[in-house]
């Protein structure tokens, strides 16, 4: 079984950015307690947007974990800064240093 990276970028509406970044968090925190999450981050880029980068442990993991209760109640504050939905990259890690692949 293979692990998957997920990629994701994210606009935000404007002025909205204090209020997506506290979602974000909340996200993390949230996913921090989800079985199959190995890592779960988020980052700003210098244009504004914003990424997304998960480690899973299976497909399986992925398509679960957004079904968890936690994420679900941090998921309405984040969608009501996001400025359109995220690009999504669902991937098969073939190299890394810092994580087991």
């Amino acid at each position: 079984m293979s692990k998957v990276a997920v990629f994701s970028k994210v606009a935000c509406k404007e002025g909205k950015d204090a209020e997506l970044e506290e979602a974000m968090k909340a996200m993390v925190a949230a996913g921090e307690s989800i079985d199959g999450v190995e890592l779960y981050s988020y980052h700003r880029a210098e244009d504004g947007s914003y990424w997304f980068f998960a480690l899973m442990s299976s497909m399986e993991a992925t398509m679960s974990h957004a079904q968890d209760p936690a994420l679900q109640a941090v998921m309405p504050a984040a969608m009501e800064a996001m400025d359109g939905p995220p690009e999504v990259a669902l991937t098969t890690p073939v190299a890394a240093a810092g994580f087991d692949i």
